[in-house]
């Protein structure tokens, strides 16, 4: 999390249980050798009548891909796509 952290500028912390997490990170074998990685996100939120939001709940995924890419992946750094 340190590199990724160094990369982005944000500061990632964490978690005890995924459930908790804002952000997950995963490797996997993506389908297609074009496709380094893949997100997917989520959110969802509540407001009052007024419009003032009352709840704000949001969800990423990184899925790094760990067969085709995996050398990359290993030592992502910023001038390669996607980063």
């Amino acid at each position: 999390m340190t590199y990724v952290s160094k990369l982005t500028g944000i500061n990632f912390v964490e978690t005890a249980t995924g459930s908790s997490a804002q952000v997950h990170f995963a490797n996997a074998n993506i389908n297609g050798s074009n496709t380094t990685g893949l997100t997917s996100s989520k959110y969802s939120y509540s407001y009052m009548g007024d419009q003032t939001v009352t709840k704000f709940a949001a969800q990423s995924f990184v899925y790094l891909d760990n067969k085709e890419w995996a050398g990359m992946e290993r030592q992502p750094e910023r001038r390669h796509p996607g980063l």
